[in-house]
């Protein structure tokens, strides 16, 4: 409710200050914003923009893709030579732990849930296998747990856990299988993933995140630069591709050293005040824009955007 409150009296003060503003372009849907909106909010950039602007060594998403695949590999090769018969889930269980790249301790918590769901998951599997369910009442067996599953997805993932594994158990015909077997080969599989992804996630590529924090803040100084060149001959609404690209990199800054700060509070001291001046010098200059979107801007106004991002690279 606050936030559906907090949103409206933005599209009311949009709406005043007539910059075009409508209550489904504030969505950062790419399809839902207009393209040529002039206020913040700008529209995000394609996903096939935000693909280039991430292949490079040490983005977020390209060291999330090496855990989530080194895990994966490590998860199939050991669970093969134990002897599992579905290394498909240890595979499974160690991508929904790691498939949004988080942070040390989230991401932990998240493999715990993974884990104490699953067992109970199996247990609540063994009673549906002793009853011996088939055709109609394992048809509602299988529309109860779904149905769980996507009520508590969003809520609690250890509770949707529970759910969703008898779920996948029973689509598997491992009713049929014999019981025994079947929960310790799904507890074991389940445990090594679990382990292996959570050894992967604070170990693998652990200075990565502060190269990329520095690339960010290079990133966001160059896309300043490159808006403020741009207004020395022409309108802010002539330049929105610009000022787009610079309230990306002000964002992925911002959530990048959020990261840091979570996983590496040391490491992050050498960035933190170059962080706050990048974010005043960057949003400074979009409100310039914003405030003046139809003419050219003055010697005396360029003079002050400039001041803003000197004082930003001395940071």
């Amino acid at each position: 409710e606050r936030t559906l409150a907090a949103q409206h009296t933005i599209v009311a003060h949009n709406r005043a200050l007539d910059l075009g503003a409508d209550s489904d372009q504030l969505t950062d849907h790419v399809t839902d914003v207009d393209p040529n909106r002039t206020a913040i909010p700008h529209t995000r950039p394609t996903g096939r923009y935000r693909l280039y602007r991430a292949a490079v060594r040490d983005s977020h998403a390209m060291v999330t893709t090496q855990k989530v695949v080194l895990s994966a590999i490590i998860t199939v090769l050991v669970g093969l030579s134990l002897g599992f018969d579905r290394p498909d889930w240890g595979v499974v269980s160690a991508f929904l732990m790691l498939q949004w790249g988080p942070d040390h301790v989230p991401g932990t918590v998240r493999g715990i849930h993974r884990m104490l769901g699953s067992v109970v998951g199996v247990l609540l599997f063994s009673i549906l296998h002793y009853f011996g369910i088939n055709g109609w009442t394992l048809l509602l067996a299988l529309a109860a747990c779904q149905f769980c599953a996507e009520i508590f997805v969003a809520k609690n993932y250890a509770i949707c856990v529970i759910f969703s594994t008898p779920l996948a158990l029973l689509m598997g015909n491992s009713a049929t299988r014999p019981l025994l077997p079947t929960i310790q080969a799904r507890c074991g599989e389940i445990l090594l993933s679990i382990l292996i992804a959570t050894a992967v996630l604070w170990l693998w590529q652990r200075s990565a995140p502060v190269r990329n924090q520095a690339r960010l803040q290079v990133r966001a100084m160059e896309s300043m630069a490159t808006l403020l060149g741009l207004l020395f001959v022409n309108t802010p609404d002539s330049v929105l591709s610009a000022r787009r690209d610079l309230q990306y990199e002000l964002l992925s800054e911002r959530r990048a050293i959020q990261s840091l700060a979570a996983d590496n509070p040391e490491a992050v001291r050498q960035f933190w005040a170059r962080h706050i001046a990048l974010q005043h010098a960057g949003y400074f200059l979009l409100d310039f824009c914003t405030t003046h979107p139809d003419r050219t801007a003055t010697r005396e106004e360029l003079d002050s955007l400039v001041r803003e991002i000197r004082a930003a690279r001395a940071a």
